[in-house]
């Protein structure tokens, strides 16, 4: 990739992240208006199983053809792109088959033992469909992303998330009353979208083969199974397992949080609040380092093999810089808004109440989330999927003995959390920097964006304070914090990414 490529790419896709982000908010404001807490935390039970499906058929898929196209697109060679995405979706359709077969004639036996709660078990049957289109979308996807082509898929999951917000509104407002269960409802509007998604994204990337392979190099390459098996099976073994034990975790929280007395109604409620509304509450950071992990990973794989070790540990040093001094501010600075955040997007304030925990464990996922893509980069797959499966075991016994006590409850929910992302984000870094032959930079990595952090913190702590001293209106405060905030921070991060070459 070009000098520039990581840090205009990742701006690009950060660019189009806040829209789809702005999207995702009208979504998830519509969601929450149009069901009860109690409505979206069984939605929120069905999504690890989802995810499970979802890990199991493609996640590894994707990560492989990132990499490897990402490789053949170092070396010219437009035909081995070609039969790399080719091979994918082959594997892709012969696994998805054998799966949702299972999952048809598990549904019921998964909805009642497994989710423990028998009205999921039309949603689980509706998101079979759904994980298929879903499949087809992300292999396409990183397709693009591994050419360095940012543009179209980015406009896809604008068009995508639009698709969405009408499908799934559309849907709760017309049938809602009529014996429909939301999670049902909702994943029948997923599965709409990604029709357009998919269908779209497949005859952009047909096209776009066909156009280059007019123009471009092409060498006699072999069929891709074994390379991408290589990349694939680590992955999604991994992937799989943590779907399989967050959705296992999913259906133990509730349960758990009875056990101190709760009743089955208030126990879900509390589940669907903390992972549908007050996690997300600080995912704003996400924005752009999903849109850096986008273009880390085949970044990283493209210079380890060229061996180009001084630009990649130049490119890493930076990425990881910069992915703290993101993280740390932003999610500093969102803490003391939480409640009005919370009252203006889900009509909640508590929800936004008490949010250093989940701040915490927001900046552990997002750091090991680009640690991660910097190991995939390198071939560091079976590390991570080692990394992933222990810090699901630990998350695990964190639910089941802490969630139980009276005076720690979900909280316990989220200790695990943050207890194996901190794991999992160890064996990443440990693995990247001794096979890019890097030294943990202290000061740069941890110091400075702490100390940015705590900074963030404080304006923002002080402004909440200033406004209710004044006694006025905080929710249009709160907006223009944030939006001044967003302003003079990217600013600032343009500028230092610009600046130390990333």
């Amino acid at each position: 990739m070009k000098k520039k490529t990581l840090l205009s790419g990742a701006l690009f896709l950060t660019a189009t992240g806040l829209a789809t982000q702005t999207l995702g908010f009208i979504y998830r404001i519509a969601i929450t208006r149009l069901t009860t807490s109690e409505e979206l935390g069984l939605y929120q039970l069905i999504m690890p199983f989802y995810s499970a499906m979802t890990a199991f058929c493609y996640s590894g898929l994707t990560v492989a053809v990132a990499k490897i196209v990402s490789e053949k697109h170092a070396e010219g060679d437009v035909l081995g792109e070609k039969e790399t995405v080719s091979s994918a979706v082959k594997i892709f359709f012969s696994v998805s088959a054998l799966v949702s077969v299972a999952v048809a004639a598990a549904a019921g036996p998964a909805a009642s033992h497994l989710i423990g709660d028998v009205r999921t078990e039309k949603a689980l049957f509706i998101l079979i469909p759904c994980m298929i289109l879903t499949g087809i979308e992300n292999i396409s996807k990183n397709y693009f992303y591994g050419i360095g082509e940012l543009k179209t898929p980015a406009v896809c999951e604008l068009l995508e998330q639009s698709v969405r917000i009408f499908a799934v509104t559309a849907l709760l407002v017309l049938f809602s009353g009529n014996g429909e269960g939301a999670a049902t409802l909702i994943a029948e509007g997923m599965t709409l979208c990604e029709i357009v998604s998919a269908v779209t994204l497949t005859f952009l990337r047909v096209r776009h083969i066909r156009k280059r392979l007019e123009i471009g190099k092409t060498k006699k390459s072999g069929r891709s199974y074994k390379k991408l098996l290589a990349v694939a099976v680590p992955v999604a073994l991994g992937n799989f397992s943590g779907a399989m034990m967050d959705s296992f975790n999913a259906s133990l929280i509730p349960k758990r949080l009875e056990a101190t007395g709760m009743s089955r109604e208030a126990a879900v409620s509390l589940f669907g609040e903390t992972v549908g509304m007050s996690l997300p509450l600080l995912s704003l950071s996400f924005v752009f380092i999903g849109a850096l992990c986008t273009v880390l990973m085949p970044a990283v794989a493209s210079l380890h093999a060229k061996r180009n070790e001084e630009e990649l540990r130049i490119k890493l040093s930076k990425a990881f810089s910069f992915a703290a001094i993101v993280i740390f501010p932003v999610t500093a600075f969102l803490v003391p808004l939480g409640p009005y955040i919370g009252e203006f997007v889900f009509g909640n304030a508590d929800v936004g109440k008490n949010l250093l925990p989940h701040a915490v464990c927001t900046a552990l996922i997002g750091l090991q989330a680009v640690t991660a893509s910097a190991a995939y980069g390198l071939g560091h797959q079976r590390v991570s999927t080692v990394g992933f499966i222990i810090g699901d075991y630990i998350q695990l016994a964190f639910t089941y003995f802490l969630c139980a006590a009276p005076q720690i409850g979900i909280y316990g929910y989220l200790a695990g959390l943050a207890a194996s992302a901190a794991f999992t984000l160890t064996l990443n870094t440990v693995a990247v920097l001794k096979t890019a032959k890097m030294r943990f930079e202290v000061k740069n990595w941890l110091l400075k964006p702490f100390a940015l952090a705590v900074g963030a913190y404080g304006v923002s702590k002080a402004a909440v304070l200033f406004f209710t001293v004044t006694e006025r209106a905080m929710l249009p405060a709160a907006a223009g914090l944030c939006l001044l905030f967003a302003a003079v921070f990217g600013l600032l991060a343009f500028r230092f990414a610009s600046k130390e070459g990333l």
